[in-house]
């Protein structure tokens, strides 16, 4: 994946994309899947429409107007998008989940938009609330003297479609499995942020240095989440990626960080068998 984006940013980055064409994805193309996922795929599921939530927030009102469509597999890493029918999100908002289950409306733009601060090469745009707070973060963290490159922002449908279209061209199965297809992206919410440290992308040993602790103990403060977090691969169903933060608002932020849970365990939109 790591090799994926930098590829996507280098040829982003180029006044070439602007005339590019992008390839059609044959989506009749079969990917393995083991029959304990074919079996759950099959399987019926649930839109939520109302959540009880483990602790006693203020977020029960927004909780319960938001509506998911449950994980259909125990596995959703190995879950192809093209097996499954995904939930249109109705309601949109910071805290909604945009994943491999539930993806935005074909017509879904993001009508207010900011300028980030990247202290890179490219400039991106985030949605309004989203680009104020990491502003904000970004500015605080230089005066600590941590200097991060934003390396990715909002992106466009086209955005997602070519960056899907690069790795399936590569690798069709591993693209489906692992790469976010148009529509189900964060990025397309303007609502996540890639982060780079000065020295290139984020080293395995990211938050046991400086960059990568000032984001694990004070993002939750401005209201991002790291939201591929490693352990929680089969939730997701995205790899473990240290570079991608995700902005839900500070009050929500702050409860999954505490409790060290994901969007998906927060709305109980787990694979549960014989539901």
């Amino acid at each position: 994946m790591k090799k994926y984006l930098l590829i996507m940013l280098v040829l982003l980055s180029s006044t070439s994309c602007s005339s590019k064409e992008n390839t059609e994805v044959n989506t009749s193309i079969e990917s393995p899947i083991t029959n304990e996922v074919e079996q759950a795929i099959q399987s019926e599921t649930v839109v939520i429409e109302e959540v009880n939530l483990s602790t006693d927030t203020a977020l029960t009102e927004i909780v319960s107007s938001n509506k998911f469509k449950k994980n259909v597999a125990p596995n959703m890493l190995e879950v192809s998008i093209q097996d499954i029918e995904p939930y249109i999100l109705e309601d949109i908002n910071h805290e909604s989940i945009v994943n491999k289950c539930n993806r935005l409306p074909d017509e879904y733009v993001v009508e207010n938009r900011v300028t980030a601060n990247h202290n890179g090469y490219r400039t991106f745009e985030l949605e309004e609330a989203a680009g104020d707070a990491w502003n904000a973060l970004n500015a605080d963290a230089l005066e600590d003297g941590i200097y991060y490159v934003l390396i990715d922002g909002l992106r466009t449908p086209e955005d997602q479609q070519y960056l899907f279209d690069i790795n399936y061209e590569s690798d069709p199965d591993w693209a489906l499995k692992y790469i976010a297809g148009v529509r189900h992206s964060e990025h397309e919410m303007g609502l996540a942020v890639d982060i780079s440290t000065n020295e290139g992308f984020p080293p395995d040993n990211f938050y046991e240095i400086p960059e990568g602790i000032f984001l694990r103990d004070n993002a939750h403060k401005y209201g991002f989440v790291l939201r591929y977090p490693k352990g929680k691969e089969d939730i997701t169903g995205i790899k473990y990626e240290s570079w991608h933060y995700r902005y839900v608002g500070p009050e929500l932020a702050s409860v999954l960080y505490e409790e060290g849970i994901t969007l998906e365990e927060y709305y109980s939109l787990e694979y549960e068998e014989n539901e």
